[in-house]
């Protein structure tokens, strides 16, 4: 049993260590759009995240990341850290996640981790406002991205039907 929660807390420390780009290109200086994730909250310990995690397939910081690094050493407080992303315009691919994140492994471990991950092709515009939001469900989840002033989805990723984690995806 200790060398199972070793290699646990191994993984846990390892996964923790992963480095991810800024949201733009390095020197880059043209025109920007905004993308803003957001979230569900549950409970103090608990919440639905819904966020950008890869432009073109270049995987960027992001919330849930961020979240995580937050609410270290705080037990059952989840500390979320929305982020707001400065993005290229023009024609992009991003890649929207829907997930529940907890203050502590051990809750999620023991809890329900509903994600729901996909790419949406769109063209971002010169200082556009976009949103991520979504809904993490037993019967199906859905995480979209739409225009902040509108409120007009642009693009979703959807899955029918429970969305749960088994315990090593978690």
């Amino acid at each position: 049993m200790k060398k199972i929660f070793l290699v646990i807390l191994t993984i846990f420390v390892i996964g923790g260590c992963v480095s991810h780009a800024p949201s733009l290109p390095e020197g880059y200086r043209g025109p920007i759009a905004f993308v803003q994730d957001s979230e569900h909250r549950i409970d103090q310990g608990k919440a639905d995240l819904f966020y950008l995690h890869a432009i073109d397939g270049r995987e960027i910081r992001n919330s849930r990341t961020r979240s995580r690094s937050a609410s270290l050493y705080q037990g059952d407080v989840l500390t979320t850290v929305l982020q707001e992303n400065q993005v290229q315009t023009g024609q992009r691919v991003l890649t929207l996640v829907g997930r529940t994140a907890y203050a502590m492994p051990a809750r999620s471990w023991a809890g329900t981790v509903y994600e729901v991950k996909g790419e949406v092709r769109l063209t971002l515009i010169e200082n556009g406002a976009y949103i991520i939001r979504g809904k993490l469900a037993e019967e199906g989840s859905i995480v979209w991205i739409e225009d902040q002033t509108t409120g007009e989805m642009l693009g979703s990723v959807e899955v029918e039907g429970p969305s749960k984690l088994n315990f090593f995806e978690k």
